[in-house]
């Protein structure tokens, strides 16, 4: 049962014990909240990273600008865990952002408490210190060479045991030490425990920690009740709901003390010598607005939408998600033509902002997406391997459950029943781990595996191999394995490999077999209003009928594919097929000139 204490009586009572031994410390964020560090609570952190995105891409002049200011006030309302928060965008942004923002924490000088807690620490007063904090205020304050660990940075086993200051959580001096993520929390909970342990031995004070992390307080849960007793330090007005408050549930020996940290501090430091502390008056950085704006430079602009686009699902902002989606594309376009982005990036981030799109009920532009993708591998030359991984990515994403939307394509659609932010998480990175899926089992899978070997040996020029496989897979699409888009998609590939072949070995049979699969994948993508895999089938069929001679047949379907790619969001496909209609206007006025000269001659 909770025990409110509500003088500081009973902490010159664990003073009073101290004195006949010693004590520890178990402290958090909240110590370093006061001036003049002023570090930052969570919120503030959130609030001062989307706001410094924000800026950025209003300096550089996007056409959308006066839309950030509500689209940022949607971005910072979002209520979430900052581990949750952290690990949304750690795969877009990547370790650089999240640790340089991390770093805020740091900013400022070192407050009282923590000068209080390094003269107990150096008096030999309190015995051990553990922290879930980055900062590094206290240790700028104990004297030089204190022992003191990182076990998230693989410190020897033996400086841990002999460390008196240990940081669970990591520390700013060493990025990779930094623990923020659930993850991390879940593989770090056994071991935190068996440091923990050592707290359990001396009377414990707990202060400015709310317990919301999942590695530590278990584990403090665990070695309270068998401390000599424990004192946990509420700040004034403070909600009693933080998790940490709960512990007071774990024996009759803990017992929670509404005061502040440097007031309990300062009872406990009385007579102590400060002699061997240092006093620091050089603040530890820049202001913290700056600390942001510099972490949202650590990743090119094309990257900013797209880590936007992420917290908004994550906070089930879908209409957001859906224009940052969307804003991405064009920025990775930009920075294509500008050469700042490399043709494997342009892809990897098409393949994510094709599953967002999907979440967001827009499967038209998740489609979109997925061609663009393609394309950047055609257009570069990349390997078989990359046109595999965009093939599953596919197979995954049109399986993905979503409400269907009538609606245009940058609309949001009015209901999402089947994504809740909650799960959205988990959904992300269970997709992610399916993109390598295992050896197919069901028969649906192993038309897609058919259909990924038909695309490798294709790409590998393997062309008699592959039109095998392709043939193994037209079976099961007989069958009814595959749906709808699939089986327009399988035979637009399966044709370009047909023609391939025909043209090398100048098979015309080949060349009426590849018409055949190009007509019917025209045939059954028109039906469902796949209309990027429309056009490129009635492109190539055009391509079929100009080498055939059959000059009006192919300008009537080149006519047709463009008319289908203007009904995409795909200005690469329309501008492709334009330069093959200026060809066969060439070609044309070259045979013509040709049939006027023989004309002529006769």
């Amino acid at each position: 049962m909770q025990q409110q204490i509500g003088s500081l009586r009973d902490v010159l009572r664990l003073r009073t014990v101290a004195t006949a031994g010693t004590f520890n410390i178990f402290f958090g964020a909240g110590i370093s909240r006061d001036p003049p560090s002023n570090g930052p609570i969570w919120n503030e952190m959130q609030v001062g990273l989307l706001s410094a995105m924000f800026d950025r891409m209003a300096r550089a002049g996007w056409s959308i600008a006066s839309e950030f200011p509500e689209d940022r006030v949607s971005a910072t309302a979002i209520n979430t865990r900052p581990e949750t928060f952290w690990r949304r965008i750690l795969d877009p942004a990547g370790d650089s952002l999240v640790t340089h923002a991390l770093t805020a924490a740091h900013v400022g000088l070192p407050n009282r408490n923590h000068r209080l807690i390094a003269e107990l620490l150096a008096s030999g007063i309190c015995s051990h210190a553990f922290t879930t904090n980055f900062d590094e205020h206290l240790e700028s304050v104990l004297p030089e060479s204190f022992p003191t660990a990182v076990p998230a940075d693989d410190s020897p086993l033996s400086d841990v045991h002999r460390a008196r200051l240990v940081k669970l959580h990591g520390t700013i001096d060493s990025p990779k030490s930094l623990v923020f993520t659930l993850e991390q929390y879940d593989r770090l909970e056994q071991r935190n425990r068996a440091l923990l342990g050592r707290l359990s031995t001396a009377p414990l004070l707990i202060a400015g920690y709310s317990g919301y992390d999942t590695d530590v307080l278990p584990s403090l849960s665990a070695i309270v009740s068998q401390t000599p007793f424990t004192v946990i330090v509420q700040h004034p007005g403070s909600s009693t709901a933080q998790p940490v408050f709960g512990l007071a549930a774990e024996g009759s020996n803990v017992f929670v003390l509404e005061s502040t940290c440097e007031a309990v501090l300062s009872e406990l430091s009385i007579g102590i010598s400060s002699s061997n502390c240092r006093y620091p008056n050089i603040s530890m950085g820049t202001d913290q607005g700056h600390t942001y704006r510099e972490a949202s430079e650590t990743v090119p602009i094309y990257r900013i939408p797209f880590i936007l686009t992420f917290i908004f699902n994550l906070g089930g902002c879908w209409k957001e998600a859906h224009k940052y989606a969307w804003l991405t594309h064009d920025a990775c376009c930009d920075a294509r033509e500008e050469g700042t982005i490399t043709p494997m990036e342009f892809r990897t981030i098409h393949i994510d902002i094709a599953y967002l799109l999907k979440l967001c009920g827009d499967s038209f532009g998740s489609r979109a997406m997925l061609g663009a993708a393609k394309r950047s591998v055609e257009d570069s030359g990349g390997s078989a391997s990359a046109m595999v991984a965009i093939l599953r990515a596919q197979a995954l994403i049109e399986n993905t459950p979503t409400q269907q939307s009538s609606q245009s394509d940058r609309e949001q659609p009015s209901n999402l029943g089947k994504f809740q932010p909650s799960q959205l998480v988990s959904a992300i990175d269970s997709w992610r781990d399916q993109v390598l899926m295992a050896e197919p089992v069901d028969p649906h899978s192993q038309f897609i595996s058919a259909w990924q070997r038909g695309l490798v040996l294709g790409h590998e020029g393997r062309f008699a191999a592959a039109i095998e496989t392709y043939d193994a897979g037209l079976a099961m699409v007989s069958s009814g394995v595959a749906t709808h888009l699939e089986r327009g998609r399988f035979l637009l590939d399966y044709g370009g490999v047909l023609f391939k072949y025909a043209t090398q070995n100048e098979s015309p049979e080949g060349r009426e077999k590849a018409n055949t699969v190009y007509q019917l994948s025209e045939a059954m993508s028109e039906e469902i209003g796949d209309w990027p895999t429309c056009a490129r089938a009635r492109l190539m069929l055009s391509k079929i009928y100009l080498g055939a001679g059959l000059i009006e047949r192919a300008r009537e379907y080149v006519a047709s594919s463009l008319e289908a790619a203007t009904r995409t969001n795909d200005p690469d496909l329309r501008s492709r097929i334009e330069e093959f209609i200026a060809g066969l206007n060439a070609v044309t006025k070259l045979k013509s000139i040709a049939d006027q000269s023989s004309r002529d001659s006769k």
